[in-house]
Parts: C-alpha cells; structure tokens; sequence
C-alpha cells in the first residue's frame, strides 16, 4: 500500500550543525523535528533543475516535446503520410522537412506554455545564457542542418493509422487504480494496447530508435565499439572468505558500469509500466558539488546532459520524463534523507547517488538509500553506493541495485592541441592520461554567467564565470556530457530488452500482454515491506541512538535547496498565524525579466561534430523557438512603444496621475495633515 506523510515522522530541515546528528537524532526521538545546516546554493546550478516536457501521452498522437533549457527539438512537421510509415530508411526521406518552421503541426499537440521550465526559483541572481543580439538574428535566419542526421541514422517514422478512420482511441482512466496498476482484462479491444498491428510496427520503430542512439552515441566519441559505455550484467555472491563478489553473467566486461541481474529485469519492468500507462518516468540525481555541475552552467551537469538526450526517446514511447538534479555542494544526502520523500521526489523511478567526495560513512549511505525505498510512492532502482551495502539491501530487501563506472577508459587520449583536432569534437580533451594530464584541466570550462544585451541591464556586475572552477575536484562540460551518456547507455540497454521482451510475450501469449509482465504493485510493496524489516545493518550502526529512523518513511520540511516543490516543502508553509492574528510575511523575489535565455553561442555543437541529440529525435525546435521568442520580445517592446504613445498622447492623464503620486507622497511625509 502507498504511504502517506502521516505514516512517517515530521521533521525540518534548517539550519544546525552536520556534525551533531547524534544528538540532533535524540532531539527527534522527542518532538521528531530536526534542522539541518542550510548554506546559500549556486544559483543555478546549484538550484533544483526540473526539466520538463512538451509531450503527448498518446503513442498514436504524432508529436514531440521541448527540451528545457535547450532550443531543440524534434518535430516532424512535414510527415508525408504516403511514406512507408514503419521504415526508417525510406525513399522519401530526401523530401525536405525544414523549408516552413510548423508546416503540418498536429492541432492536438501539447504545447507546454512556459518552454524553458526549469526551475531555479529560490533566491538566485543573474546568471544568463545569453547571445549578442546581431548573432542571434543571423542564428534566426538559418536553416537547422539536420539532413545528414536522418539520411545516415534514420528517423522515427510510425504513427497510428486507426485515428485517422476511426477517430481517438478509447482513453483509460489510469489513476483509478494504485499505481495505475489497470487490469489487462479491462482493456478496450479499440485500444492500442490490444491491436496487434500497432504494437508489433510501434515495437519494430522503438528498437531501430533504441538501437540508432546507443550505436550513435559510441560513434560520437569515435569508436568501433561501446567498451566506456557497455553495461555489465552480474549476479552479487559471496566468495569463500565472506566479501561480496561480482559474477558477470556474460563475458564482455564494459566500463558503464553494473547492474544486477534481476535489478534489471526491476528496471525493464518500471519502463514497461511507464509505456503500458502512458505514464511519467523520474529520474532524480543526489550527490555532492561534482554531481551539481558547480563551475558549469545549469543546462551543462550530467543530469540535464541526460535529460536532453532521453526526453525524445521517451516522449516517441508516451511517457514523459522528469530529471531532476537535486545534489548540493555540500554533498547532504543524509540530511535530505530525514525528510525523505518531501524534499528529494516522492515518484522516482531511479536514484542516483554520487557523493563519494563528501559522504564516505557506508551507514550515511544505507539510511539514504532505506529512505529511498521506504518513503516514496514508488520504488526507485539505486544506482551508485558501495558493493557491500548495495549487496546487502538487494539480498534483504529484493531492492534493485547497480553502480556507475564514470572513468574514461576507452575514450582516446588527447596528447596535445594538434592532436586533439584530429579527435572527434566529444572526446578532445576529456582523456588525458599519463604525461599528458595537464592538458585536459585548461579546457575544462566554457560556461559564463551574462552576455551584454541592449534590452537588460543586470542591476549588479555580474561574474565572468559561475563559482566553482577553482575547485579540480569539480568536473567540466565535457565530464559531465560523457556522464549523461553513460547514463543514457543503462535507460537505453534496459529500454531496448524491454521492447525485445514486450515482442516476445505479445507473439506468444497475444495482446495485450498480462498484467504480470508490467504491474508494479506487489513489486513494490513486497521491497518496502522487506525494508521496513531490516535490523542490525550499517543504518542501524551509524544510528546508534535512534535505529527506528533507519525503518521509518521520513517526511519534513526545509529551508535548503535544492527540494522538492519548494513553495509545499518550505518551513514557511508550515507556519500559521500568532495567536493575537498577527501573520507571517516573507519578501518575495521579482525576477529581473521574464523573456527567455537565447543559447550560449560558444556551447553550441560545431556543424561537422555528431550530434546524438538530434539523431535520438530533437529537430527542429531551435529555430521555431527562436522565432516564437523573437515574437514575444516584438510584442514586448510593441507594448512599451505603444505606453509611450499614449503618454505622448494624453499628457494631462500622466500629470494628473503624477499630482495624484505627488499627494500620496505629502499625506506619508506628514501623517498628521
């Protein structure tokens, strides 16, 4: 059963000491309110990064999203509908697309309102990714080169015939069952989860989609084969003196990194939920300053890397994902987790840890994990941790389990300048081995904090460069470009033997599949029951005066960020008025403008390099957007001109307005007259 915040301890998360968590845990034992140290974050990078999705969660609806906080997208607005619809490959594909920027826009696409969604509401300045404006018109003017993407790789090229002579499938009413957990029975025959065409030609275009970003992926950093990105498959056993061991269940060893065995039929299964519901997909990131993408700008950590590569992979499969970079620079996951789900997600899907720098306590970890799978609404698959402590909750618990490798092994090695022009633009300077370490530190960075523009005027100077570059231990773009992929390379291996098993039970066993292929329920609630019942691990030994918090959903409240729903989880939102009615105010922050960010020129992918982003499916959006955003900044400067007119216009309206400000004025100054 779903655990509500009642089930769980209320607690706040403020401002204390780190170092007095023993005590702090004894001051929960009696009013179970506890305040954590609370440090102004990176504005930006450090604030919660919520991208979200223009989408449709209909397979059959023939759109795509837009990427937050990129100007990218993939639209095929120009589908010929006498194309061969299930080849990737076809005759038609030389037609040019991208002469018009919305030729045949689906009416029913869900356009998201706002575009650039994330969200770095708490306390930030003004850091920009802004462009001069005359580079910007000429950017405008251009024709997005995506051609040779789709000639060479291919392009999604499904969509469902049924609507267009029988209208809109029959919808189902998902959320009347505990995790959407629908039954099969109650399927429609209309429906596309029961037509066998459907499936079988939507499975056929999801794997050559699959398998087209995985191999362009490898071919992005220049390689014949995917050795930094391969995902070992292994079963966790005990060796003859007791420590846990690692058996690869095939002999290709990889440098992805590792997942359990039946961790990842766990992972499949969350996937196959998530399409079979048309339903959201969260992926949410935990770790210290490295994982936060300090020194970079917001748009280039790993976690939005990873988001803008998968989001139109997901969206082709009716789901929409959600990726949040919730790490701090402190590397707190400890004191996160004693508000557990209120402050971090309370739907993810996978966790990723990655505090290795300042949290090394394997108990730290434990809890932070246990939380995890205690706390939210769904179970998440743990990516990151220790062998041991991983290993040991899988075998407890039945908890889906895995760890990243982040080395570059297997990446070229950049020896020198002139080298490294010779290398694929991913892969210069990200290896830089042996005598030739030095070179990669000094092209580490290319993040800024303002471009000059003529419409804005940043009330304060503004630094050349996001904090945190003088820090080594903080890694750069191209780090965390390479860690987004391989974060990628884990969702698109389990998404691709999801597809190939969803083929196999649909030919055997018919459509659509059984609930037992995709229900999540049970799973679910087998996991945290088994956790609930853990006793005498590394949690319960770091927790020493309060064991019961390593058993109990935590929920809280705080003033930190980055959290989750900020406005709900604040301390602020808990506090009710005085007893003589005097209420509590909080100045709010107006943000210096409300247009959009143009893209930093210098960031941008040169024209000869691979771009997988595009090949995965985003398109076209750069130039649509562009050209919506110059709109709105035309109706912006329109309505001012228009205001000024009619000053000009009515001169006696602005004095009288200006005599009128002019007695308020007299009234404050003598408040006995």
């Amino acid at each position: 059963m779903r655990r509500s915040a009642r089930n769980g301890a209320e607690i706040s998360t403020s401002n204390s000491n780190r170092g007095a968590i023993a005590s702090a845990a004894l001051l929960l034992f009696f009013i179970f309110v506890f305040t954590f140290e609370s440090k102004q974050a990176l504005p930006g990078a450090g604030e919660e990064q919520l991208v979200y999705s223009k989408y449709s969660h209909k397979h059959y609806d023939n759109t795509d999203q837009s990427g937050v906080g990129v100007l990218e997208d993939d639209i095929d607005d120009d589908e010929n509908v006498n194309d061969n619809e299930y080849d990737d490959n076809d005759e038609n594909d030389d037609d040019d697309d991208y002469n018009d920027v919305d030729d045949n826009e689906n009416e029913n696409d869900s356009v998201s309102e706002d575009g650039n969604s994330i969200d770095t509401s708490e306390g930030t300045t003004v850091i920009s990714a802004h462009s001069d404006s005359d580079e910007n018109e000429t950017l405008l003017q251009q024709k997005p080169i995506f051609e040779k993407e789709e000639k060479d790789w291919g392009k999604w090229k499904f969509w469902d015939g049924y609507t267009e002579s029988n209208g809109p499938r029959p919808e189902i009413k998902y959320t009347s069952h505990e995790n959407r957990d629908f039954p099969s029975d109650d399927i429609p025959d209309e429906s596309w989860h029961a037509d066998a065409v459907y499936i079988n030609h939507f499975l056929d275009a999801g794997m050559n989609l699959v398998s087209r970003t995985k191999e362009a992926i490898v071919a992005e950093y220049g390689l014949d084969n995917d050795l930094p990105f391969h995902i070992n498959v292994v079963d966790i056993k005990k060796s003859e003196n007791g420590e846990d061991e690692l058996v690869r269940s095939a002999k290709k060893i990889g440098g992805g990194g590792w997942i359990e065995s039946k961790s990842l039929d766990g992972l499949m299964l969350r996937l196959l939920h998530a399409m079979m519901t048309e339903d959201e997909f969260h992926v949410v990131v935990a770790g210290d300053s490295s994982a936060v993408g300090l020194g970079n700008n917001f748009n280039q950590s790993y976690a939005v890397q990873f988001h803008e590569l998968m989001e139109p992979v997901f969206d082709r499969f009716g789901v929409k994902l959600v990726t949040r970079n919730m790490a701090h620079r402190s590397g707190a996951t400890i004191g996160m987790s004693l508000a557990g789900s209120s402050l971090y997600d309370s739907d993810i899907d996978i966790l990723v840890w990655d505090a290795p720098l300042t949290e090394s306590d394997i108990g730290d970890i434990e809890f932070f994990h246990r939380q995890a799978l205690l706390s939210g609404n769904r179970v998440p698959f743990l990516w990151g941790g220790v062998l041991s402590e991983l290993s040991n909750l899988h075998t407890s618990t039945g908890a889906d389990v895995g760890i990243p490798d982040w080395s570059t092994e297997g990446v070229p090695v950049t020896k020198n300048d002139a080298h490294a022009l010779e290398l694929p633009w991913a892969a210069r300077y990200l290896n830089c081995e042996g005598q030739f370490a030095e070179i990669c530190p000094t092209h580490k960075f290319n993040s800024i904090c303002w471009i000059d523009r003529d419409d804005i005027t940043p009330p304060t100077e503004q630094k050349k460069h996001p904090d945190g570059q003088e820090n080594e231990t903080n890694l750069g773009f191209r780090e965390h470009r390479f860690r987004g992929r391989k974060l990628s390379y884990l969702v698109l291996t389990a998404l691709g033997r999801t597809l190939d098993r969803w083929m196999e039970k649909s030919m055997s066993e018919g459509y659509p599949i059984g609930d037992d292929m995709w229900h999540v329920s049970d799973y679910f609630n087998a996991i945290r029951g088994k956790t609930s019942n853990m006793h005498d691990s590394f949690c319960e030994s770091r927790m020493k005066i309060l064991p019961r918090l390593c058993n109990v959903p935590m929920k809280g409240r705080s003033e930190y960020t980055p959290r989750f729903k900020p406005d709900e989880t604040s301390i602020r939102s808990i506090l009710t008025s005085s007893p003589n009615g005097m209420s509590h105010s909080f100045p709010s922050s107006v943000m210096l403008y409300d247009i959009f960010d143009l893209p930093i020129l210098s960031q941008k992918i040169p024209d000869e390099a691979l771009n997988v982003v595009e090949i995965a499916g985003k398109r076209l959006l750069r130039r649509r957007r562009l050209v919506e955003n110059s709109e709105l900044i035309s109706k912006s400067v329109d309505g001012k001109k228009k205001e000024e007119e009619k000053k000009t216009e009515n001169p006696k309206e602005v004095n009288n307005a200006d005599g009128k400000n002019k007695e308020e004025e007299e009234k404050n100054e003598n408040p006995e007259d």
